[in-house]
């Protein structure tokens, strides 16, 4: 993975900074007034505050974009766009929706590795995972006890072979293939219950690969577009230190565009056209490998999971929630090609459509999940 902070960029100021008690301290030494963050209530977290903002944006920030204590800048920026979940396992999470990602020089994961043990504290970070753990468990031993329980290894698995056997299509009915095989494990789930042996995965992966065929009348890409990106996206580019904005938003009709100071309307009709080319699949792929791995998408399905009365298995909301992502990338490739008056969508295309997408469906996962209701029952 490469990554560069580029100048000029300030996208991840926009986002709510957490704050260690080194942070403050750091902080307090160049600043006089102590003023600048908002205490946590919740008495026991390593995170002890935030950095307050204005107008959705970090205080610091300057009006020419720069971060005016970045000597001093908490961990939580220093770390960025590398993250540490240590839900159900540790892992070092990337966000996506980050435009410096593939410039600059190649970071190793034993590089991260490094990077994260250094700057956090071993006690406090065992502390946490222990607390997390005894969560955890308890939520697990609830969907066995209802009969709704996958274990992660297991989701991983069945998740997959359908996307991968799905993504074999040279169109997009392998992308819709897969929402239709979703909707039949759903079904199927009801009647398994616990999947902890892999034997009942294959099993259960037999009867769901047995649809391969799927129904074309279900299928409007219009009618998802105006389903699920109902709200405005909002991205940015960077080329030689500019940085430039561009919003995409939706109607019954059409998709405009706006980029800098010009704009474009999009027809729904010209996205059947376009076609994604095989260099475009293999890293819409890759990105679907990436979110089958993510923590927030485990939190997201177990918090379903203990909500929903029905008590269906939780991998079920698990693979809900993958197809939306893809279906999500993969339009909004399609989106993009139109805007740059392409016949196909390629691996630039799909790139752009992730780092567009990505912000989003994490900021979506994050406003769902809230840990201290499931603790609470």
């Amino acid at each position: 993975m490469k990554f560069k902070c580029l100048t000029g960029c300030a996208l991840c100021c926009h986002y709510k900074v957490s704050l260690l008690p080194d942070d403050v301290e750091k902080i307090r030494s160049i600043v006089k007034a102590d003023d600048f963050w908002v205490k946590n209530s919740n008495e026991g977290r390593r995170v002890i505050g935030y950095l307050k903002r204005k107008e959705e944006l970090c205080i610091f920030l300057t009006k020419e974009g720069f971060c005016s204590i970045y000597p001093q800048r908490p961990l939580y920026c220093r770390l960025y766009p590398f993250m540490k979940e240590v839900y159900f396992h540790s892992e070092i999470d990337i966000d996506l929706s980050c435009p410096g990602l593939n410039y600059g020089k190649e970071i190793s994961y034993s590089q991260l590795k490094k990077m994260f043990s250094r700057n956090l504290s071993p006690e406090v970070n065992s502390s946490f995972k222990k607390k997390v753990k005894s969560t955890v468990d308890k939520l697990e031993d609830v969907l066995k006890q209802r009969g709704c329980y996958t274990s992660k290894s297991l989701c991983l698995f069945i998740a997959k072979h359908l996307i991968e056997d799905s993504l074999k299509e040279q169109s997009e009915g392998g992308i819709f293939l897969f929402r239709e095989r979703v909707n039949l494990a759903g079904s199927l789930i009801g009647e398994v219950g616990n999947i902890s042996r892999i034997k009942q995965v294959q099993r259960f992966l037999e009867q769901v690969l047995k649809k391969q065929t799927f129904s074309q009348k279900n299928i409007s890409l219009q009618e998802f577009l105006k389903k699920e990106l109902n709200e405005p996206l909002l991205n940015t580019k960077i080329s030689k230190g500019k940085v430039t904005v561009y919003t995409m938003e939706f109607n019954p009709e059409l998709i405009k565009w706006s980029f800098s100071d010009t704009s474009q309307n999009v027809e729904f009709p010209k996205l059947k056209e376009i076609k994604i080319n095989e260099g475009g699949r293999n890293l819409l792929l890759e990105y679907m490998r990436f979110w089958m791995r993510r923590q927030l998408l485990f939190r997201l399905a177990y918090s379903y999971a203990l909500i929903d009365f029905r008590a269906r298995n939780y991998l079920y909301f698990y693979l809900q929630f993958l197809v939306e992502v893809l279906l999500r990338v993969y339009s909004l490739v399609k989106v993009i090609a139109v805007k740059e008056r392409k016949s196909e969508g390629s691996l630039l295309e799909v790139k752009e459509a992730i780092r567009a997408s990505d912000s989003i469906l994490r900021r979506r996962c994050q406003v769902k999940i809230k840990i201290e209701e499931i603790n609470n029952g």
